[in-house]
Order: structure tokens, then C-alpha cells, then sequence
């Protein structure tokens, strides 16, 4: 399961955007997710090793440490590496380049939240117990 504090599925969101990510949470939240939010992937770094995360939602552009060095944080730490990350980003992402990067898919902000959850539904989240599928 998830962390010990939730029976439901986990997700962390990773957005220095107030705005951005409390349409996120509260998104997740509607459909079955508890929510851990980080303002930046700093402190994500530091959340990420508490909790098993079973969906990484990952602005890109950020001050600081930005989402691609998150990311490859994340895997050479091998800490959540195969949890699915979904890119957020301000501008248009390559899908090639998204997928070079190990995330598995990746929203243009204004996200549209009918896209997240075709992405959601493709991903099979959220599942029951917080743990992914084998």
C-alpha cells in the first residue's frame, strides 16, 4: 500500500504555482487520490523517500532544481522510478522527448483536466491500496 496514513492511491504534485497546483489536488482528490503537494522539487526531494507514490504530476519550469533534474534525481537515486510521472509545462513537450526522459506523458498548462484523465484512465489509476500494478 501507499504510505500508512492512506488506504487510497498517492500522488505527489510538484508545482511552484499555488493556482496550478490546487486545481491538480483537487482534481486527484475527485478521483480517488490522496495528495502530497511540494512547491518545489527541492522539497520534493526531500518528501519523496516518506512516502510510495503511485502518480508523479512534475512542473517542469521551476526556480531552483527544474523538473528534468527532479526526474533524474529520481532514477539515479532509485527512489520512485517506476511510478508514472506526467509532465507539466507552460510550453509543448515532444513526446519522444518525454519519453527519453522516462515520464509517461506530458500536459500543456492551461492543463485541461478531460486530458488528465485520459492519461489517468490509459495509466489504469487510480488503483485501490495505493500500490502499483505489478
Amino acid at each position: 500500500m501507499g504510505t500508512t496514513l492512506h488506504l487510497r492511491p498517492v500522488a505527489l504534485v510538484v508545482d511552484d504555482d499555488d493556482q496550478s497546483s490546487e486545481v491538480l489536488r483537487r482534481f486527484l482528490v475527485a478521483e480517488g487520490f490522496a495528495v502530497v503537494s511540494s512547491m518545489s522539487a527541492e522539497d520534493a526531494m526531500l518528501v519523496a523517500p516518506k512516502h510510495r507514490f503511485d502518480l508523479i504530476l512534475l512542473d517542469i519550469q521551476m526556480y531552483g532544481m527544474n523538473g528534468w533534474q527532479f526526474l533524474d534525481q529520481l532514477h539515479v537515486r532509485d527512489m520512485q522510478s517506476k511510478v508514472p510521472v506526467i509532465i507539466t509545462s507552460g510550453r509543448p513537450i515532444e513526446d519522444d522527448v518525454v519519453q527519453k526522459r522516462g515520464a509517461v506523458a506530458a500536459l500543456q498548462k492551461p492543463i485541461r483536466l478531460v486530458d488528465l484523465k485520459a492519461i489517468l484512465v490509459r495509466l489504469g489509476l487510480p488503483r485501490a491500496g495505493g500500490a502499483p500494478a505489478a
